[in-house]
């Protein structure tokens, strides 16, 4: 790793099908003296993915409807299981 970045990557608990529309990748990385407008750039193709704020703000909407997707699955599961 670079002294003075702050790699970022999608690990398991948020599953990012693609985050760099140029190479696919899903691993970044930032500033670490960054702020909310701060660019992300791609760690493979070095392509600009957006501002830090944009960023977070996508992986927290995709962390919230994997959360959302799989509450359902579960619950739709303890709705089978039950009997009467």
């Amino acid at each position: 790793m670079d002294k003075g970045k702050l790699y970022l990557a999608a690990k398991d608990a948020v599953s990012l099908s693609c985050l760099c529309s140029g190479c696919g990748s899903t691993r970044a990385f930032v500033s670490t003296k960054s702020h909310d407008a701060s660019i992300v750039r791609c760690s493979d193709c070095q392509q600009a993915l957006g501002c830090l704020s944009d960023i977070r703000q996508k992986l927290s909407d995709k962390a919230r409807e994997d959360a959302s997707t799989l509450a359902k699955r579960i619950y739709r599961q303890g709705r089978g299981a039950k009997s009467s």
